[in-house]
């Protein structure tokens, strides 16, 4: 019994021993890991990039003289005189659309012409005015102040004040400055020969000296011409002699038709100066031919009373109806 204790005791030292000394590596061996240099990872080499090149800006193609708004006489003088830095380009295009190339040419629209075209691009109030203003310094704008188209509308407000008499003196007086006045572009030039004629038509049936109708040669015009055959736009017309007869139209439809609308809702201002110059361009009496000379007269009379009732469906549709949104009239 005594010798067991004994040997209990010996085994329980030598195992506090064991365990002392274990201890003692364990923190011999943490300290010498404790000073050693810790090992760290290098870094990467940074990735090689090649310099970059200078930036080369973008060539700017030359403006062709023969293309584009930009190379346009009209655009080239309104970067030089006028104050509208955002809007030249826009301004020259649309008007390009019209006749007006050159900078004299501006002197054949009235203000309102103007501010017309081009309000309906988008052209905002301010610049329209600052436009306005320019055009007034048009080239020739001093020698040429009265012209053809402020004369016109001068006439057409007297008419609207039915005051016949002077309205046609004024148109007659359009006519003649129009036929002296030289530098201007030919589509233009065209229209505005149209529009005076329509509105001298209108004066005489004002005054009573016209009678409403196809003229001299309807048999024959109507078979040459099938625009003046169609009832509906005849019945109209009779009834166009001024503004107030213009709202009693009943064929709605037939003059939309006419300008390819199918009706005030498909209809747009611009739609309808595009189309206008279409059939302008069809009806003018100075694009008719013949190879009979005595027949080229019926034919260019009779283009001229075609011409008449393109002139009356674009006023009716742009300043009597609501075409484009605009609430001018029954439709």
């Amino acid at each position: 019994m005594h010798m067991h204790t004994h040997l209990s005791q010996e085994t329980r030292r030598s195992w506090c021993c064991g365990a002392a000394l274990l201890l003692t590596i364990l923190t011999i061996l943490a300290m010498v890991l404790a000073a050693e240099p810790s090992v760290q990872t290098p870094k990467p080499w940074p990735s090689f990039k090649p310099p970059r090149s200078p930036r080369t800006p973008p060539a700017t193609p030359a403006a062709s003289s023969s293309s584009g708004a930009s190379s346009s006489e009209l655009a080239q003088w309104l970067h030089r005189s006028c104050d509208l830095p955002d809007a030249v380009e826009t301004i020259a295009s649309t008007l390009s659309k019209i006749g007006v190339g050159k900078p004299s040419d501006l002197n054949f629209l009235t203000s309102e012409e103007l501010d017309k075209e081009l309000q309906e691009v988008g052209v905002l109030r301010v610049q329209r005015n600052k436009m306005l203003a320019c055009a007034r310094r048009a080239p020739g704008s001093a020698e040429k102040r009265v012209n053809a188209a402020d004369i016109l509308s001068k006439g057409v407000r007297l008419l609207d004040d039915d005051q016949c008499e002077e309205a046609k003196e004024q148109f007659i007086l359009a006519l003649s400055a129009l036929n002296i006045q030289g530098d201007i572009g030919a589509v233009l030039r065209d229209e505005l020969k149209m529009k005076i004629v329509w509105k001298l038509f209108q004066a005489n049936v004002c005054i009573g000296s016209l009678p409403l109708g196809t003229g001299p040669h309807a048999a024959s015009c109507v078979e040459l011409l099938p625009l003046l055959a169609n009832k509906r736009l005849e019945e109209d017309f009779a009834l166009m002699g001024n503004s107030r007869g213009m709202l009693k139209v009943q064929h709605w439809d037939a003059w939309f038709e006419l300008f390819g609308f199918s009706d005030h809702k498909s209809c747009s201002r611009r739609g309808v100066n595009v189309a206008f110059r279409k059939l302008q361009l069809q009806y003018h009496p100075d694009k008719q031919s013949h190879s009979d000379p005595t027949r080229l007269q019926v034919v260019r009379q009779c283009a001229e009373q075609a011409s008449m009732r393109v002139n009356a469906g674009k006023e009716l549709l742009l300043v009597h109806s609501r075409c484009g949104g605009y609430f001018n009239g029954p439709l």
